[in-house]
């Protein structure tokens, strides 16, 4: 007699077992590097912001002749010292922060503001060939900052 073997029952042991390594590359490469670049973004974002800060802060206390050098504390000294100590080791930027310097008339007669653009494009923290071109994924993220601050000596700018 022949036994057929649909009707033989399995054995359960080690089917799990079997799935578990496209299951581990599946959320490998669509869940957890992804969300670690999606992580590594907001923390990029927020060094690139602390940059901003320490560049107006410094260019309200400095006249304009010094704020606006291309070699001078806001464009030069403090994103290098920004870039090699603290988060900003940890953005990896394409290339220098470019920095604009620009005044405008405050709100009350004789006050001046100054404003600050920050523009850098970083690269993810861990690249992602297989979705290609999504910005912080695996091309290049760029952030635009812009803050504002009043000048602490309105005299040392000239509009």
């Amino acid at each position: 007699m022949i036994r057929n073997i649909r009707h033989r029952p399995r054995c359960p042991q080690g089917s799990a077992l079997v799935e578990m390594g496209p299951a581990l590359l599946i959320l490998l490469m669509f869940l957890f590097f992804p969300l670690t670049n999606v992580i590594a973004a907001g923390v990029m974002y927020g060094s690139c912001m602390t940059l901003n800060s320490l560049q107006l802060r410094e260019a309200a206390l400095l006249p304009a002749s010094q704020a606006q050098a291309s070699d001078g504390p806001i464009k030069k000294a403090i994103p290098d010292a920004w870039a090699s100590a603290g988060l900003g080791r940890f953005v990896k930027p394409v290339h220098a922060p470019a920095t604009t310097v620009t005044y405008k008339d405050g709100p009350t007669p004789g006050s001046k503001i100054v404003i600050i653009t920050t523009s850098l494009q970083c690269s993810p923290f861990v690249p992602t060939p297989f979705i290609p071109n999504v910005p912080g994924l695996s091309s290049p993220i760029a952030f635009l900052l812009k803050g504002e601050r009043p000048v602490e000596n309105p005299n040392n700018v000239e509009l």
